[in-house]
């Protein structure tokens, strides 16, 4: 809304304010009513032209009504009948006033599903040629407005309501649009997507928020009068209700449409290159994998070294051509580091206590890495409980014979991931 459209409309709030205070009788219960009642169909019947601003925006507006009622406030006597409050002439001095400024002259429910031009044309800044060019500030105008337009369907019981993926949606194209401006994280001070989870909760917090007074003020713009008691007459009005609010929901996601059919199909195609690079990135990881040979059996003799570099070239072996094993010493119990995976391999005919298990596990979550646990023996029946809960791979192996075994869930998914690159 301009700045004139702005102004004009305080004016009008204002004028009827005054005319609200000329009625005003601290004395009369019927004429403070009538004051209370005039606001509310006042805001009802300006519901469409109040629905584009911003809450600060609608904020202004009213309080200029309700301040020309405040200052009246100890007056004892009305000046203005209370006939110039009832619905009809409102609604009368509101045509009136949209003839002369022509503002919301329009269908008041073309607002509703009309999406404003100004974000419009922000959209192919985002998936356009000019892609790149957009900025946070316009993504987030495109939320907000996503949010606003979708307010209708926000006010029907069903369960076809498209709007997380419509935000899901934004949410990638942003990603791919802030994608050759990376942000950093401040505590490592590493490279991170600008258009981050951070940023993403809170544009989807706005959208959310548009939505919410969206569906709010078309309720009190759309009020529907309590159902008939004669049964012929409540049976045509269901069937009439359930049309209306069918007709509703076509227009309000014809709307949506508009603003968001450029941003799925970019949406789809990203997906789709996406899918497509990990496929190709797969299939030249297949390809090129360097074929290790299997380790064999006691290829480093029997000791817990031996061990540890028998495990690392077996995972090798499998798929993990990264492997590598650590330092004897200082090690937190890591033996072997894989891409996705801390091992901790232990070389001996009993049971490994708990607390080893427990060792691995908290030394895997610091670093963001899954635990492992290989063993040429077993582990105690607390050591089995933990790995359960904590999702250890746990691994049996033996070096003289050169072979190994899953012995939990979790380890068949290791192998598994190893194997799969």
């Amino acid at each position: 809304m301009t700045p004139f459209a702005m102004q004009e409309l305080q004016v009008f709030f204002s004028d009827e304010g005054d005319l609200a205070a000329g009625c005003w009788d601290r004395d009369s219960h019927v004429m403070r009513a009538a004051v209370s009642e005039h606001r509310r169909d006042l805001l009802e019947l300006t519901a469409g032209v109040l629905a584009p601003l911003a809450p600060d925006h609608v904020a202004a507006v009213i309080r200029c009504y309700d301040e020309k009622v405040y200052a009246a406030r100890d007056s004892d006597k009305a000046t203005v009948s209370r006939a110039l409050l009832m619905r009809p002439s409102t609604r009368e001095r509101l045509t009136a006033w949209q003839n002369r400024t022509g503002i919301g002259a329009s269908s008041a429910e073309d607002r509703w599903f009309t999406p404003v031009r100004e974000v419009l044309d922000l959209v192919p800044r985002i998936v356009g040629d000019d892609i790149g060019d957009a900025s946070e500030s316009d993504m987030k105008s495109v939320y907000r407005e996503l949010g606003r337009l979708s307010g209708p369907l926000n006010t029907q019981s069903t369960d076809e309501d498209p709007f997380e993926d419509w935000l899901n949606a934004l949410s990638l194209v942003g990603t791919a649009t802030f994608q050759s401006r990376p942000d950093f994280d401040p505590s490592t001070l590493e490279p991170i997507p600008y258009w981050n989870a951070r940023r993403i909760q809170i544009a989807v917090g706005l959208a959310q928020d548009a939505r919410a007074d969206a569906a709010k003020n078309f309720r009190l713009a759309h009020p529907e009068t309590p159902l008939p008691v004669d049964q012929e007459r409540l049976e045509a009005e269901v069937v009439f209700r359930r049309a209306e609010r069918q007709r509703i929901r076509m227009r309000a996601l014809d709307a949506v449409a508009i603003l968001m059919d450029p941003i799925l199909s970019a949406a789809e195609a990203l997906t789709a290159r996406m899918e497509a690079e990990r496929t190709a990135a797969a299939t030249l990881k297949a390809t090129s994998r360097i074929a290790v040979p299997h380790p064999g059996a006691l290829p480093y003799g029997a000791s817990p070294r031996g061990a540890e570099l028998w495990v690392r070239d077996l995972l090798r072996h499998l798929g993990a051509t990264e492997a590598e094993v650590t330092q004897q010493s200082s090690d937190g119990g890591v033996d072997v580091i894989c891409k996705d995976h801390l091992v901790s391999v232990k070389h001996y005919s009993g049971s490994v206590p708990v607390e080893e298990v427990r060792e691995i596990f908290a030394v895997a979550t610091l670093e963001g890495k899954l635990a492992a646990m290989w063993t040429s023996g077993a582990l105690t029946s607390a050591g089995v409980e933990f790995a359960e809960r904590a999702s250890i791979a746990v691994v049996h192996y033996d070096i003289e014979t050169g072979t190994h075994e899953a012995v939990n869930s979790a380890g068949l998914v290791m192998l598994a991931e190893v194997a799969h690159g």
